[in-house]
């Protein structure tokens, strides 16, 4: 139910999908909780065309979050990695979004430059 989480869900196969969320004890923590397989995956395809994963009110009333899938290092078997940021829903219109999105892809590049070059 969270961006990150999201992000890294995106980058599986939709088999692998599936037996996380069967593996998985789904916790409704607010009315817009992501708690059906089949919205979950609506949400993941989303993620996947435009490139970064929203958690809108769904793990906190009036907070809305954006994340960015970052890699998984230099190996297949290295741990994966994502990034988000959080604030108001108020605040985080659909052109907030947009420019925050634009300053995440900036920063992601200098993110993994000191996590995999550094």
């Amino acid at each position: 139910r969270c961006a990150s989480g999201k992000c890294i869900l995106a980058t599986l196969d939709d088999k692998t999908i599936k037996q996380i969320f069967d593996s998985s004890e789904i916790i409704k923590a607010t009315e817009h909780t992501i708690t059906q397989f089949d919205d979950l995956m609506k949400n993941i395809y989303e993620i996947r065309k435009r490139g970064y994963a929203i958690d809108d009110e769904e793990s906190e009333i009036g907070v809305k979050c954006i994340a960015l899938y970052l890699g998984n290092g230099p190996s297949e078997q290295a741990p994966q990695y994502a990034f988000s940021i959080s604030s108001l829903s108020s605040r985080m219109t659909p052109e907030r979004l947009d420019d925050l999105y634009n300053k995440m892809i900036e920063t992601k590049q200098n993110i993994l430059k000191e996590l995999f070059i550094a």
